[in-house]
């Protein structure tokens, strides 16, 4: 069976990094390939001297092109990493072409911002672009964590069936950053744990920084030695710009501000930031309970507070909006993790079921796949 997944590459290899959607398409592609399928990337013409020296890549994926994809004779089109132009999926239905939309983001949330705050004209959603021709896709995929509040949301909109898969998450592309680094990125015993990094992207309410500056607030009420709290992604083009007048008026009564504990920091790749200047990460989500972040650094041995209920048992994990139970948990991380000689060794296990190696994980998609050639889904969801 030949399958295409669509990619849009990077300017540079370490903008892998800046864009959660890009590493999705290279572990998904991977994953396919590892399992016996016959995958490209299909890119335009004009980015493919991009895939060149990417971190992650399997060499092994050749790349296959939007301007000639009629001659390939794909069986299903996978569209994750940019949206294939109308004219385009009409040509691939007409030609027998199954098209999935794997979605990684939460649309609602996107739309539901778009309308109610952004004073821009934005585009056009792409449901509303396919509105006279529906069922074009013959299946929406989504990662669990967007089944929540995104499921019916875009069964409705794309007025076909939308279906839960498993979520894939891959090391290669911290190994090869590692070895291109030249540098250790691992987590080291060290004396104390007592500077914070905080990485949540502040693109929207979903991930963003305020709720864990209230973890480690909580924390350091409660005794915890903090020397100083970073937080990252604050005014950068690819990721958030926060808005440091409204910023400052909302930390102003923190305990941590006033003794200047914290600092506002700009875009730097998760671990390298972390190995040269933090010792553990604090996160918090809404409606995203799966994260590359943690895995990244649960991986690499480092410590993670976070929230996610998807994947409780990887890091340290508090409950939903208890800041309080954060900060205690921030505390007990602090006391123990130097002396738990295995974390790293269970957090890899624990993480296994996510590799695109995983056999369980192959075989979900494998019966995935084998219900779009059927023109219907499988029983369950994982």
């Amino acid at each position: 069976m030949k399958l295409a997944v669509t990619f849009n590459p990077p300017g540079s290899p370490t903008e892998m990094f800046t864009n959660g959607i890009r590493q999705n398409v290279l572990y998904f592609s991977d994953m396919l390939a590892q399992s016996g399928y016959d995958v490209r990337l299909l890119v335009e013409e004009k980015d493919a001297p991009k895939l060149k020296g990417l971190y992650g890549i399997n060499p092994d994926i050749e790349p296959a092109f939007l301007e000639r994809v009629l001659e390939e004779r794909f069986d299903i089109v996978f569209q994750v990493g940019y949206q294939i132009p109308t004219r385009w999926m009409v040509k691939l239905k007409e030609a027998g072409v199954k098209l999935v939309s794997y979605k990684c983001g939460n649309d609602f949330v996107f739309d539901s911002e778009n309308a109610l705050f952004e004073k821009e004209e934005k585009g056009e959603p792409q449901y509303s672009l396919l509105r006279d021709m529906p069922g074009i896709f013959d299946q929406v995929w989504m990662i669990p964590q967007m089944t929540n509040s995104c499921r019916s949301y875009w069964s409705t909109l794309y007025r076909t069936e939308a279906v839960e898969v498993p979520f894939i998450w891959s090391p290669q592309a911290i190994t090869q950053f590692e070895r291109d680094l030249k540098k250790p990125v691992s987590y080291s015993r060290r004396e104390k744990l007592n500077r914070v990094a905080i990485f949540e992207p502040n693109i929207n309410y979903v991930k963003w920084f305020f709720p864990a500056l209230l973890v480690c607030e909580n924390a350091h009420r409660a005794g915890a030695e903090l020397d100083h709290v970073y937080v990252t992604n604050t005014n950068n083009d690819k990721m958030g710009r926060l808005n440091l007048k409204q910023v400052n008026k909302m930390v102003k009564s923190l305990d941590l501000n006033k003794e200047k504990r914290i600092s506002i920091e700009a875009r730097y790749n998760t671990l390298y930031f972390i190995s040269k200047y933090a010792d553990l990460a604090v996160s918090w989500q809404m409606e995203n309970p799966l994260n590359y972040l943690y895995l990244d650094l649960a991986w690499m041995g480092w410590p993670i507070i976070h929230n996610a209920h998807l994947c409780k048992e990887i890091g340290y994990y508090y409950e939903g909006f208890d800041y309080t139970q954060g900060g205690q948990v921030l505390l007990q991380a602090q006391a123990a993790h130097d002396g738990d000689v295995g974390y790293q060794e269970r957090q890899r296990a624990l993480i296994d079921r996510f590799l695109p190696t995983n056999r369980r994980l192959q075989l979900r998609y494998q019966e995935l796949i084998e219900g779009v050639m059927r023109g219907r889904g499988p029983a369950g969801s994982e």
